[in-house]
């Protein structure tokens, strides 16, 4: 699944930062152009990874006799109601050492991303960016090429906007 995610979702969007990066176009230590990838591609890459969440749970897997993980799950809520029991969510697995609290590994392993902001820009002004720029392409053969010139066109708004507001 994870090989999937990095090929479909994260690696295209990775050549199109370092694209950009290479071509000028993206510096990584201007607020601004961090804020417009925020705002364009945090929206596409969720649309992608749901759509392959939904993909992964209807496709049929081979160690599974062929059931996808949403029949394997419906089979296994079945088999509790012939069995008279209820479907409850484990809240502690019963192999995993005690104190072991999965909130705290996972704090502990992820990687913190502040969000930018630009407090120059108008609540108008952002408003529009975000209506304008920050909606992914429901065209899925084109969807990174949209998503960039979204990202230039916010770029180029936000830089406008500064600009105004300096003179």
């Amino acid at each position: 699944m994870w090989v999937d995610v990095k090929k479909d979702a994260t690696h295209p969007v990775k050549l199109l930062f370092q694209e950009l990066q290479s071509s000028g176009l993206l510096d990584v230590g201007d607020e601004t152009d961090i804020y417009c990838l925020q705002v364009v591609f945090i929206p596409l890459l969720q649309v992608i990874l749901n759509e392959m969440m939904v993909a992964w749970n209807c496709h049929s897997m081979r160690t599974a006799k062929g059931t996808s993980p949403n029949k394997q799950f419906l089979q296994s809520l079945f088999k509790l109601q012939q069995q008279g029991r209820e479907f409850t969510e484990l809240k502690q697995d019963i192999e995993m050492p005690i104190g072991f609290v999965v909130e705290d590994v996972l704090r502990e392993n992820q990687v913190h991303v502040p969000e930018i902001d630009i407090p120059e820009l108008s609540d108008a002004q952002r408003e529009r960016i975000y209506r304008r720029y920050s909606v992914p392409s429901d065209s899925t053969s084109n969807r990174l090429e949209i998503a960039r010139t979204n990202y230039l066109r916010a770029r180029r708004f936000i830089r406008f906007c500064l600009a105004a507001e300096g003179n």
